[in-house]
């Protein structure tokens, strides 16, 4: 056992259900011996607060090296107990907001013993040193390609219909599906979109082999998931340029990096529908050592620098 961690992060309920890259990331740090518990946050202002008072009581009564908080606003809670070292780990939807980005430095981050931001691009959002990027692994293990014909049968799609992965929620403002549906309108193809949103991760691998396409307008990202994931199992991206998006995706066949011109996506989006050909970017995942595995060993770095 190399020591105890804490993971202070938001859960999408009262009992603890945490964004999967966090729970896949926790998986892999306990490969490699280390013993973690975590502190679940429920979103919102009240909760956070009350959550300063929870955590000081919580480690109170129990020891860890350290604590690794997901997001600024949980990285604020962690902050402010002083018994043990806080890492803070920012996704890029905290540092691309001013405001946030504010809180982040003037708070966060003097109050943190290290910072961690999910693409090179976001170093400059955090002041001083003690900084290093280290984006989000996959599971290669679990995001594997399967045929079109087996993933639309096992998801109950129609077998002779073409769909696009649209990369989130559609009401989620800052990934701007209204420009997502200027480009089908301008699309010469027919087809039909679906929203990311409420899958299991093992119905999520099986919607990058089923689907023609990943689509993403975003106005902003940090280092999207989605685009790895899809990559590993060689699904066509067409993709707004932001976040690390172009550096991760490269030269991988029929991906496409775009502006925002719903004209120009459209051009693009068509020519992956009209060769019904599939990418070849997982090798590029695993050439760019963004396996969970690997992001693992470089946490793990940091955890024993740290603690």
């Amino acid at each position: 056992m190399k020591g105890k961690v804490l993971i202070v992060a938001s859960s999408r309920n009262k009992v603890g259900k945490f964004s999967p890259f966090v729970e896949e990331q926790v998986v892999s740090l306990k490969k490699l011996g280390w013993v973690i518990d975590y502190f679940p946050i429920t979103k919102g202002l009240i909760s956070y607060l009350t959550s300063i008072f929870k955590l000081k009581k919580y480690i109170h009564s129990n020891h860890y090296q350290l604590l690794h908080a997901h997001f600024v606003w949980s990285g604020l809670v962690a902050v402010m107990q002083r018994k043990y070292p806080v890492i803070v780990t920012y996704h890029g939807c905290d540092l691309n907001v001013p405001k946030l980005r504010f809180v982040a430095n003037k708070i966060v981050k003097p109050l943190s013993k290290y910072s961690i931001v999910v693409n090179k691009n976001m170093l400059q959002f955090i002041k001083g040193n003690a900084k290093s990027c280290v984006p989000c692994g996959v599971d290669m293990q679990l995001f594997i390609p399967y045929t079109k014909k087996i993933a639309k049968e096992e998801l109950g799609l129609d077998l002779q219909k073409s769909y696009v992965l649209f990369s989130s929620s559609f009401d989620r403002i800052e990934k701007n599906y209204e420009l997502a549906m200027k480009v089908k309108s301008l699309s010469k193809y027919n087809f039909e979109f679906i929203e990311f949103r409420g899958f299991s991760r093992r119905e999520s691998v099986l919607l990058y082999s089923a689907v023609d396409c990943l689509l993403i307008t975003s106005i902003r990202e940090g280092s999207p998931q989605v685009v790895k994931e899809a990559m590993a199992c060689n699904c066509p991206i067409v993709s707004t340029n932001v976040g690390d998006v172009k550096e991760v995706i490269g030269d991988t066949r029929n991906c496409y990096i775009t502006n925002f011109d719903p004209q120009y996506i459209a051009l693009c989006l068509d020519k992956v529908l009209e060769t019904s050909e599939r990418a070849n970017g997982r090798q590029r995942i695993l050439n760019l050592k963004l396996d969970i595995s690997d992001i693992a060993k470089r946490l793990d770095e940091i955890y024993k620098r740290i603690s």
